[in-house]
């Protein structure tokens, strides 16, 4: 598993490299390995992840294999388990398929670069009014009376029976509640490396030939069974999984989100009438004897108004775990 700090799409381009006339690779290291031109980026904000893939088309100009003639009968393939079929097959391809093999292309051994996944966070904000408000009104500038409670639950207007102003006011501010950030991971299929391979389906008079471990000059004689196969056939050890595209499947690795939740300029709004409509008084809401110009004012419902907030803040990276995907199919070789 790769751990790297990531965004998504793609598109695809080949270098191929020689390969020898046992079907081994003639290259050192992974020089034939498909590399990402450009892509396209894909937001997964409310699911682990989702992205574009990483497409293949196999390019070359080369001359086709020789088969030459094929001589064995079919009855070589007897022994196949079910499902299985003979398939001409070569990792980073030199030549095309012989005359009249079908030629299919894929995508094998994806790599995760260091950008293929990444983490960031995205916020819910707090409740900034769900709590009753206990609140002084009072004829002194010290607000040393007792608090008037004012029932909140939200900050929809709230009637309640005539009371009268004083001088002073002292309004407490309703804390946060809630909220929180959550990691968010973005999948970068541009950088994803594959190697591309090609299969040739035979003729069915060449069936035989690959069974008995006759291939095509450049290629090895193997079997191939369609979806993602845990074991080979016997005589047919190394698999290979090939697919159309890939694609980086991210996880949370050391990813993780501190949240600072917050109650933007609170205030309260007295009203003369019963349903908000006449303001008589706003005062912030910030826990200090203010004065109220307002004396003998009477109001008969409220508001009370704060802006949520959160910041979030991220750390860490996503861990990044290359996949084939689509039209997966599954290639023993000897």
């Amino acid at each position: 598993m790769v751990r790297v700090p990531c965004s998504i799409a793609c598109a695809v381009l080949v270098a191929g490299c020689s390969l020898d006339e046992g079907g081994t690779s003639a290259n050192a290291g992974d020089a034939g390995d498909l590399d990402v031109a450009s892509g396209a980026d894909g937001a997964v904000d409310d699911a682990p992840f989702s992205s574009d893939v990483l497409a293949v088309d196999v390019l070359g100009d080369a001359p086709p294999a020789d088969a030459g003639p094929c001589t064995t009968p079919t009855s070589a393939c007897g022994g196949l388990p079910a499902g299985w079929n003979p398939v001409a097959f070569v990792e980073n391809p030199t030549s095309t398929c012989p005359s009249g093999w079908t030629t299919r292309t894929g995508l094998d051994k994806p790599a995760a670069g260091p950008t293929a996944c990444s983490c960031s966070c995205t916020g819910a904000n707090p409740t900034c009014d769900g709590a009753d408000l206990g609140t002084n009104i009072a004829p002194a500038f010290l607000c040393a009376l007792g608090a008037k409670t004012l029932p909140m639950a939200s900050s929809a207007c709230k009637s309640i029976g005539s009371t009268t102003l004083d001088n002073y006011i002292k309004v407490p501010p309703i804390a946060p509640s809630g909220g929180g950030c959550a990691v968010v991971l973005k999948a970068n299929a541009a950088d994803v490396t594959a190697t591309p391979v090609r299969e040739c389906d035979p003729v069915p008079a060449c069936k035989g030939d690959l069974c008995a471990g006759i291939a095509p000059s450049t290629y090895l004689a193997c079997v191939e069974k369609a979806g993602d196969q845990a074991t080979c056939p016997n005589g047919f050890p190394n698999r290979y999984l090939v697919g159309d595209a890939v694609n980086p499947q991210c996880g949370n690795g050391t990813c993780a989100c501190g949240a600072k939740a917050s109650c933007g300029a609170p205030s309260l709004l007295l009203y003369s009438d019963t349903t908000c409509a006449t303001k008589v008084l706003e005062t912030p809401a910030d826990d200090k004897c203010n004065a109220t110009n307002a004396n003998g004012t009477k109001f008969q419902s409220y508001r009370y108004l704060s802006t949520p907030s959160v910041q979030c803040t991220g750390s860490g990276a996503a861990s990044a775990t290359p996949v084939v995907v689509t039209t997966l199919r599954t290639a023993c070789c000897p």
